[in-house]
């Protein structure tokens, strides 16, 4: 909202002008200069909490046994104990951070490995 910022009480503020997700999470990153202090997936998308290894053993009845047979690495948030892998969703995400952090803008659609 431009009226936010215009008020005095706004020390900080980036007023977007793309309308799609990934172009404004470039902006953004752009705008205040955050490519090299972003550190993707390190923070659970869900509370924000720190992301660690976990070993797959741990997760037996937590997770889908089709999911613990697809996948050798499992993170999990610290906080909240979401359980993460590498599946196409990450693929999707690496795909979109790299597009944003190192070339200019997010890439278009990418396929999965």
């Amino acid at each position: 909202d431009i009226g936010i910022l215009k008020q005095k009480r706004v020390t900080h503020g980036y007023w977007l002008r793309n309308t799609r997700p990934a172009a404004q999470l470039a902006e953004v990153v752009e705008a205040l200069d955050l490519r090299g202090q972003a550190r993707p997936f390190t923070r659970c998308m869900e509370c924000n909490g720190l992301i660690r290894p976990i070993a797959p053993d741990d997760l037996a009845g937590r997770i889908d046994p089709d999911i613990l047979g697809r996948f050798e690495a499992f993170w999990e948030c610290a906080a909240c104990s979401r359980v993460y892998w590498q599946g196409s969703h990450w693929w999707r995400m690496l795909r979109l951070a790299q597009g944003i952090l190192y070339q200019e803008g997010p890439p278009a659609a990418a396929a999965e490995p």
